[in-house]
């Protein structure tokens, strides 16, 4: 079996959907049997290439501080 699947290496939820296919794929053993070929896929190809500490939080909250509390929570949950 191959199995292609398109990824962005910055986002969270691309890493954790990953991660728990091998993780399923490992747990019902055909891991070591399937081919997996990471496509490379850009959510956002006009974002900045570095980031600077804190715009993270400032681009899930489009810099509302009121939501700044919740959207730190979700993600030190991802992390």
């Amino acid at each position: 079996m191959e199995i292609k699947y398109w990824s962005d290496i910055a986002c969270p939820f691309c890493y954790i959907g990953s991660t728990r296919m091998k993780k399923a794929m490992k747990e019902v053993g055909i891991y070591d049997d399937t081919k997996l070929e990471l496509k490379s896929f850009q959510l956002n190809p006009m974002e900045a290439k570095t980031a600077k500490s804190g715009d993270y939080i400032n681009h899930f909250t489009s810099g509302k501080k009121e939501l700044e509390a919740d959207a730190k929570q979700k993600m030190a949950y991802i992390s």
